[in-house]
């Protein structure tokens, strides 16, 4: 039985939107928390529209879709209203050259029931993202797209996945950065050129650890530094940093969390930036480096002591999802990885 009911889940989320404004007021000098709250608990797993004509069957969807719609105004401008309350995704231009671009990932989700009639390009997202693409790059604006399950995960249906890994490659020189989340984990997917691993690293995806403790995992956030306002911005992610605390200490009598910085990447991981090809060298350094390795593992864990033993297959699969922006297709991505561990 499903306990994330539809009242339970908009209730929750209605909440967390005014937590968020009390916390960060909305001001006209700055957009904040453009949200991605979408998981396959919204509600029931009944989350894709299949087409106009079959509109009527997703009603409780469209009704969820218009309430969060509406807690999301005072961050939103009014143009992503239509793209919203048809599909729950959005485009943004936050400065001149600049745009944000929400995606809809519960599009790809494998749990998404409705996704077994259409999962090609449910809502045709796909289509309107190329569209924004298109004109992002002939306007020479910078993007960011931000989702919640992120391409490469075995959650997200191979075709969608297939679809917008093509998409990305494509618009590689305008999409600058791409965050996701649902693992819990403190990861992140490389892009490739080519179905090849060992071909050029295109872009890469985020995916910050999660508050949520989650099973073996201490709660964390993540705060990225992105180039910015000035003539000649990239818009690149050029560091981000990661803060933990630990729940069994926190959970003592008297006790509160102690947040404390776990890390930042370039320290970290000896990071020239955080470009493409960059967190792909820190793959191929990780094959070979046991101690570098395992200082990735400790902070996918956030430090946490009950995070599980991790042996070669362990460090293989780790890694291998690391290459794996495309999913289920991870034995043709790694085929060279599985060759150096002998597997």
């Amino acid at each position: 039985m499903n306990a994330f009911t539809r009242t339970i889940v908009i209730t929750g989320l209605l909440l967390l939107c005014c937590l968020l404004t009390e916390q960060v007021p909305i001001n006209g000098s700055s957009l904040l928390s453009f949200e991605d709250e979408w998981n396959y608990k919204v509600p029931t797993n009944e989350v894709p529209l299949l087409n106009e004509s079959q509109r009527n069957l997703l009603l409780p969807f469209y009704s969820f879709v218009n309430k969060i719609g509406a807690s999301w105004s005072g961050w939103l401008p009014k143009n992503t209203e239509e793209t919203i309350h048809h599909g729950a995704f959005y485009s943004v231009l936050l400065r001149p050259g600049f745009r944000l671009i929400s995606v809809n990932t519960n599009y790809c989700h494998s749990l998404s029931w409705w996704l077994l009639v259409n999962s090609t390009d449910p809502a045709s997202e796909l289509k309107w993202l190329i569209a924004e693409l298109q004109k992002a790059e002939s306007n020479s604006e910078k993007v960011h797209i931000i989702g919640h399950i992120a391409p490469g995960s075995s959650d997200c249906m191979k075709t969608w996945s297939s679809n917008f890994y093509n998409i990305v490659n494509r618009y590689e020189h305008t999409i600058k950065a791409l965050f996701y989340g649902h693992s819990h984990a403190d990861e992140f997917e490389v892009f490739y050129e080519a179905t090849d691993f060992s071909s050029r690293a295109t872009a890469v995806a985020y995916l910050a650890p999660s508050v949520t403790s989650f099973t073996n995992y201490n709660p964390a956030f993540r705060i990225y530094y992105v180039d910015g306002d000035h003539e000649n911005t990239t818009r690149e992610v050029l560091e981000h940093e990661t803060w933990t605390f630990d729940l069994d200490t926190a959970n003592l009598p008297g006790n509160e969390p102690n947040w404390f910085k776990s890390y930042s990447a370039t320290d970290e991981f000896q990071l020239n930036s955080l470009r493409p090809n960059e967190w792909n060298n820190l793959i191929e350094r990780m094959i070979q480096d046991d101690e570098l390795f395992h200082r990735f593992y400790r902070n996918y864990y956030r430090h946490s002591p009950t995070a599980p033993p991790c042996d070669s297959k362990c460090k293989l699969q780790i890694l291998c999802d690391l290459k794996s922006a495309k999913s289920h297709t991870k034995h043709q991505l790694c085929h060279e990885l599985e060759t150096a561990f002998q597997m």
